[in-house]
């Protein structure tokens, strides 16, 4: 089952940090979303670019991460993110995220052909959450 986050650009510049002080990407969708940890998230429907004239399957407020396998990845600290869907257009898909480095929740695109960045930057690589 997808989990829709209402009203999430009201989120923007919000801090969501876990116990260390931290702000992970996944602390957002976790307080916001009372999502259970990252190891008993599925990956659920693919992110696709969806063309001219046909309706987005996603709705907006949805949470969505990069899997591999099927589950989202519990070691390393690179190559894994988590987000809120917003919608697409031809460039990428607008989520609101937040990052260590960054340090608060923010609107961004994340393009269907990145430059560099691996899984976190590729919107191919995103799926809906569901636990």
């Amino acid at each position: 089952m997808r989990h829709i986050l209402a009203n999430a650009t009201t989120y923007s510049r919000k801090r969501f940090p876990n116990a260390k002080g931290h702000t992970e990407c996944v602390e957002f969708i976790r307080q916001t979303l009372n999502a259970p940890n990252t190891a008993v998230w599925r990956e659920g429907m693919k992110i696709v670019k969806v063309a001219p004239g046909q309706t987005d399957p996603v709705p907006p407020g949805t949470a969505i991460a990069t899997f591999v396998g099927g589950r989202y990845p519990q070691h390393g600290s690179t190559g894994k993110h988590a987000a809120i869907y917003l919608g697409q257009d031809a460039s990428g898909i607008q989520v609101m995220d937040q990052w260590n480095s960054q340090n608060q929740v923010r609107r961004r695109t994340i393009y269907w052909h990145p430059h560099s960045g691996g899984l976190s930057n590729d919107a191919n690589a995103f799926s809906v959450i569901e636990w």
